[in-house]
């Protein structure tokens, strides 16, 4: 795996050691800088089920200013940190291990905000909804902020919560990218 544009580009990272982690194809990582390129540059990155971290390596080498990666598999965390440390990224970005929907609580609590989400789950676990439902009682989305949620073509993904609604889906094969904001004022849930 090589990370695709920015500072870093072509720089090979780490695949997983796992089974268990499912790194997003180049295709569908290079779909979602292209949907959100005017965004990224000083961004702030939150990147939920990270897997090898390859979103935020992303992000990071085409300009974000930091990135928090959540990921539960400690396989998958020495591997981002070892591709943090590959790429020169480790200042740049903090790795949460723990369970996503509790971690994000706690991100909350310590004041961070974000103008990007990732939500790349585990497909066919609900794990999307559950997400995006657990960040809507958050305050963790800066007001102009984009979240991206990597899902299976066949799985269901909500088209609004009470704060945000879907913009539009991309699809990518087998692999779907669902681009939520918040509601504009007056649209009904």
């Amino acid at each position: 795996m090589k990370i695709i544009g920015g500072s870093n580009r072509r720089k090979k990272i780490t695949g997983p050691q796992s089974r268990k982690t499912r790194p997003p194809l180049s295709r569908v990582r290079e779909a979602l800088f292209d949907i959100l390129q005017t965004r990224i540059p000083g961004a702030a990155v939150l990147d939920l089920f990270a897997g090898t971290g390859s979103y935020s390596l992303e992000a990071l080498s085409r300009g974000a200013k930091e990135a928090d990666l959540v990921e539960i598999d400690q396989k998958a965390t020495r591997v981002i940190q070892e591709n943090l440390k590959r790429t020169g990224l480790e200042k740049k970005a903090r790795i949460y291990q723990g369970d996503v929907l509790k971690v994000v609580e706690q991100l909350e609590n310590e004041g961070k905000r974000y103008d990007i989400i990732i939500i790349a789950p585990p497909y066919f676990k609900d794990l999307g909804n559950l997400t995006l439902k657990a960040i809507d009682h958050l305050d963790i989305l800066n007001k102009d902020g984009s979240i991206m949620v990597q899902h299976h073509k066949k799985e269901e993904i909500i088209s609004q919560t009470d704060r945000f609604a879907l913009i539009k889906e991309y699809g990518y094969g087998a692999t779907h990218l669902s681009k939520f904001a918040y509601r504009r004022e007056g649209e009904k849930s």
